[in-house]
Formats: C-alpha cells, sequence, structure tokens
C-alpha cells in the first residue's frame, strides 16, 4: 500500500474504525464513543481534547512558574491512576477526567521548558514518554488477556472484530478489482 491511491482507498474502506483501539464488542462499549458510523477511542478523545483545548487554556490562562509546584503532584497522581493494575476499575468519568489531565500535562511540561523551568519541564516530558511506552506495553498484555477469555476466541472473527473484518474485505475486493484493470489496460 505505498501508492497515495492505495491509502485513499484504505481509508474510504476503513476511516470509521481506524481511531477505535478496542474490539467493537459488549466488552469494550463503553470505552468505544460511536458518532453516526465513526467509533473513536474514549480515552484517546480525551486525553486529544485535554492537549488541544484544556491544555492551551491552562498555560494562556496563568503563568506556568506560578503552578511549578502542581507539575510533580500532577504528574504523580496522574500515573498512578493510569497504571494498568488501577485504571479498569475506575468509573468511566473518572477515566475521562484522567485522560483529560494526561492531555494537559505535556501542553504544561512545554510551557514550564520554555518558560523559565526547564529542567522540571524535560524531566516532565521524559517521565511522561516513560509511562507512555511502559504501560502501553502492560495495557496490550491485558488486554489479549481479556480476549483470551472470550467465548468467542475460537469462532472465526469475533463480533469485536466483524465490522473491521467486512470493511477490510471490501478494500480488499475493490483493491484486487483495480489492481486487474491496471494489469489488463496496461496489457500485462
Amino acid at each position: 500500500m505505498s501508492s497515495p491511491s492505495q491509502k485513499i482507498l484504505w481509508w474510504r474502506h476503513t476511516w470509521f474504525f481506524e481511531w477505535a483501539h478496542k474490539p467493537l464488542c459488549q466488552p469494550y462499549s463503553s470505552d468505544v464513543l460511536r458518532l453516526g458510523r465513526l467509533h473513536l477511542c474514549r480515552g484517546c478523545t480525551a486525553l486529544w481534547f485535554g492537549a488541544l483545548a484544556l491544555g492551551p487554556l491552562i498555560v494562556l490562562g496563568t503563568n506556568s512558574l506560578d503552578w511549578a509546584w502542581l507539575l510533580p503532584v500532577s504528574l504523580v497522581s496522574t500515573f498512578t491512576l493510569s497504571h494498568p493494575a488501577l485504571y479498569p476499575r475506575w468509573s468511566r468519568g473518572l477515566k475521562d477526567l484522567i485522560r483529560l489531565a494526561a492531555g494537559c500535562l505535556p501542553i504544561f511540561c512545554i510551557a514550564m521548558l520554555l518558560g523559565g523551568a526547564p529542567l522540571q519541564g524535560g524531566a516532565g516530558l521524559v517521565l511522561i514518554a516513560g509511562a507512555y511506552l511502559t504501560y502501553r506495553h502492560m495495557r496490550t498484555e491485558r488486554r489479549l488477556l481479556e480476549c483470551e477469555r472470550c467465548p468467542e476466541l475460537n469462532t472465526g472473527v469475533c463480533s469485536g472484530y466483524a465490522l473491521q473484518a467486512e470493511a477490510i474485505r471490501s478494500w480488499e475486493a475493490e483493491a484486487s478489482r483495480r489492481q486487474m484493470e491496471e494489469r489488463i489496460s496496461a496489457g500485462d
């Protein structure tokens, strides 16, 4: 899938689930927002909202150095509450607040980095990157365990991926048809 037309074709068939980041089955239904055909990861949506909307508002509305004490408190509390062993236990509303805070943290760190507290801001960004990489690996393992316990595991494509499988089959059929048409028109 190297040419731009192939990538566009892929997106035409898969755009509505690309940002779900989770299966679309009942156990994950509270983790996926649905807007018409579009499925969005609820945690990532909250995180990006925090980064793109709330983070800049906080930075622009305050002097980040006045709030320097808040950075370590925010980092520790957000990292602790986000730990994969604890995070699934929280209510959906608390999970959304944790992700909003997680989205604001990098913006706050960058503001501190540029605004006169480079050591704190830089250390905060390094800690955020380390926690993200560590937690991402732990969450992947946890998700695999959940799917292994699913009664649909050995029944073919599970309900959580049925929509994706259908879209990919549709893309595959159209891509194959186009490739054959190109070969015929080129005289191969």
